[in-house]
């Protein structure tokens, strides 16, 4: 069973969301809806449902509420939380990384040195970019598995 959150990520349960419908198969209780637009941490895995701590403490009632993916949304770090180094993705594609913390942000496609202040993107337009994890490198059109290739390195 995948989850698209791990545990220990934080999220936001989304806003919109109405009592006694099903989002993934999970019945949304109208009690519920005091942690809509709230950003919990993910607690552990419930079956293919999430439990959350919200406000520093288990998101319950008489209950211990269960979310699922179609009840939350990602949280997107805040400007003055990236850190120099991390690369962001603007809302057209664009990799930017960030050079100067809550300054500056160099793009990355074109090889291009010129900065951007960080404060003239909106926060909705930018993500944190997470790169694929290589597994196989192709050199001379055979595949070989990465993690073969690393036992056999020898230091110089």
């Amino acid at each position: 069973m995948t989850h698209k959150y791990s545990i220990g990520e934080r999220v936001r349960i989304k806003k919109d969301l109405k009592g006694y419908l099903y989002y993934g198969g999970t019945p949304f209780n109208p009690d519920m809806a005091k942690y809509c637009g709230k950003i919990g941490t993910v607690k552990r895995f419930k079956g293919s449902d999430y439990e959350l701590n919200v406000d520093g403490r288990t998101a319950k009632d008489k209950y211990i509420w269960q979310w699922s993916d179609e009840m939350l949304e990602p949280v997107t770090k805040s400007l003055e939380e990236l850190e120099v180094g991390q690369i962001l993705t603007d809302r057209r594609g664009i990799k930017r990384k960030v050079i100067q913390k809550g300054y500056e942000l160099e793009r990355l496609d074109d090889g291009t040195t010129v900065t951007w202040p960080i404060s003239d993107m909106k926060i909705s337009e930018i993500r944190l970019y997470t790169p694929k994890k290589i597994t196989v490198f192709k050199h001379k059109g055979k595949r070989y598995p990465v993690e073969q290739i690393i036992k056999n390195v020898k230091p110089l």
